[in-house]
């Protein structure tokens, strides 16, 4: 029953007083606790409009629900009617305390306030599931039944019945207490415009077009999706369609599969290595054939439906983009963010893009078009090559030598690409930059993966040991390229930038190059041959210039650290196992 529907049963279940025991089940997430704040307000019911609410959540005995219970009263009551009840609780209390004299003033409220505080009161328990397991079934049928006979209650009881580890105890509590049970199947679309209220966007319905194929129903869910788009798409209500058409999807499809919230989800193995022409190309060939799909066949031929649903037709490093952000949480953001505003800033990346699409499409499924046809299309894609990504212009390659019968347009692919890699990367490419590509850098053509290294060693060329410190000593935290330049650091190099530092930047040289080998005071274990180095560039300086007042002050650094600069690198390795 959609969350339409629910609502006006609810409605008429509450109006009709016969029903004290009312149930509202559904999946987490779905907007049960929504439904039950509008039915509250449509009500006309006084009791329902005054009820009272109280969570299972980690309850271990009935005491306490009742503590809850008064406690969400006490606002409620007004003031004579509040003094009645204390004036009730004491003369009880004076019986008590003549049979027990450690009565506690908790005991009190839960034990005592519940015949004065919940007559004829709307009660709510929600949380059921999320009891603690010594509070029994029994316990909570007999507080049911305590509240509906003795104090005139009427109960609403709202679950999660996908969390629900025992169904038994819901068997229980629905054949003995429950007059009605309602089962909330919240729509993809109403989950959508309640998750949009909460956590609005400014492209609302590409967003609602994005997510409705993937039949999301979780509410949380699609508010932490949207939340996503957000932060990476910066709230900018002028970003073009074309781009929100070609990224929305693939954050809603990642957001889901990170969340578990897409029923029979792609690997992201998939979802990184897609290509449409392709896999309908196999889904095809495998048609034709009469032997039975493997379990990872089947499961590719759903994912592609659901990719085709969802409308991508190809993914590239976006969508490692996207996913980098996901798995990395706070850390990178700032990063990845930086990675996926530069991509959708050049729209003319997505029209490169399209007319690839456009073209793969051509090749394998127009067989009207003759090979002139295709060589003459891929002609007029040159100009364009440039903006392509890496993986889709490797897979282009062999289809463009196949074509032409040699290799003259696949170099000038390219020789278009490394033009405009370069001119994009000036300064090389960071390890970040890597990690977010790596998924793909298997299926690339060699002549890419050789411009990506050259690009690498370009990158990695800009640091400095007594660089990377002072950054550290500003707070700056090591990235993945700091962290893979210092674990490659040579002793050749720590010499080096030894002898050139004086002053306070040789202190911090030195003094934290021990500190590297005593392995404190750094921001990771793992630096790879960086204390070695270290020491092997020491050694060196002291064999080489050993009365040198640089000699002196390594020796003298080096004893202070409780470091022998003497030490070999298998004295090293059990030093730094006794720390």
């Amino acid at each position: 029953m959609t969350l339409a529907h629910c609502k006006h049963a609810l409605l008429g279940l509450i109006d009709e007083k016969e029903n004290k025991v009312i149930a509202l089940s559904g999946k987490w997430g779905t907007g049960k606790t929504e439904l039950w704040k509008q039915v509250r307000e449509a009500t006309g019911d006084k009791q329902a409009k005054e009820a009272v609410s109280a969570s299972l959540f980690g309850v271990s005995t009935i005491a306490e629900l009742k503590l809850k219970i008064a406690e969400g009263l006490t606002d409620k009551l007004d003031k004579s009617y509040l003094d009645s009840v204390k004036t009730g609780v004491t003369a009880v209390k004076k019986v008590l305390k003549s049979v027990n004299s450690s009565f506690s003033v908790l005991d009190e409220l839960s034990l005592l306030a519940v015949p004065y505080m919940l007559k004829g009161r709307f009660i709510v328990i929600d949380d059921i599931e999320r009891k603690h397991a010594k509070l029994t079934i029994d316990e909570i049928l007999g507080f049911i039944d305590e509240c509906v006979q003795k104090h005139d209650c009427r109960i609403l009881l709202i679950l999660n019945s996908d969390k629900l580890k025992d169904q038994e105890i819901w068997g229980q509590i629905r054949e003995k207490v429950v007059d009605q049970e309602i089962k909330l199947e919240t729509s993809p679309t109403e989950a959508f415009d309640i998750a949009h209220k909460l956590t609005s966007c400014s492209w609302p319905e590409p967003m609602r077009a994005a997510l409705l194929p993937l039949r999301i129903t979780n509410i949380r869910v699609i508010r932490k999706i949207i939340k996503v788009a957000n932060q990476l798409l910066g709230q900018d209500p002028a970003i073009a369609p074309l781009l929100l058409k070609r990224v929305l999807p693939s954050i809603s499809l990642l957001g889901g599969i990170h969340y578990e919230a897409v029923e029979d989800a792609p690997s992201k193995e998939f979802v990184l290595d897609y290509q449409a022409h392709r896999t309908s190309t196999l889904v095809s060939l495998r048609g034709k054939q009469n032997t039975p799909l493997s379990k990872q066949q089947q499961n590719q031929e759903r994912w592609h439906r659901l990719m085709t649903r969802v409308g991508i037709s190809s993914t590239d490093e976006l969508e490692a983009m996207i996913l980098a952000y996901l798995d990395s949480g706070i850390v990178d953001s700032t990063n990845i963010q930086h990675f996926v505003t530069d991509y959708l800033r050049k729209s003319d990346r997505l029209e490169a893009r399209n007319k690839a699409i456009t073209f793969e499409e051509h090749l394998s499924w127009h067989p009207q078009l003759s090979e002139q046809d295709l060589i003459i299309e891929l002609e007029h894609m040159l100009p364009s090559a440039g903006l392509l990504d890496m993986k889709r212009l490797s897979n282009l390659i062999p289809s463009i030598d196949q074509l032409t019968g040699d290799q003259q347009l696949g170099l000038a692919f390219i020789e278009k690409w490394r033009a405009q890699f370069q001119a994009d990367h000036p300064d090389g490419v960071t390890e970040d930059w890597l990690h977010f590509n790596d998924h793909s850098f298997d299926q690339l053509h060699p002549l890419i993966q050789d411009e990506i290294e050259s690009a690498r060693s370009v990158s990695l060329d800009r640091f400095t040991v007594l660089g990377l410190l002072q950054d550290l000593m500003k707070g700056n935290d090591w990235g993945i390229s700091e962290k893979q330049f210092l674990r490659s650091v040579t002793p050749r190099e720590f010499e080096k930038e030894i002898r050139a530092a004086s002053g306070s930047d040789l202190q911090l040289l030195i003094q934290k190059g021990f500190d590297l080998v005593k392995d404190t005071g750094a921001p990771e274990r793992n630096h790879g041959h960086a204390p070695d180095s270290f020491l092997q560039a020491c050694r060196s300086i002291v064999d080489q210039e050993p009365h040198s007042r640089l000699a002196s002050m390594l020796r003298r650094e080096g004893k202070i650290a409780g470091v022998d600069i003497r030490f070999e690198s298998e004295d090293l390795a059990l030093l730094q196992g006794q720390n």
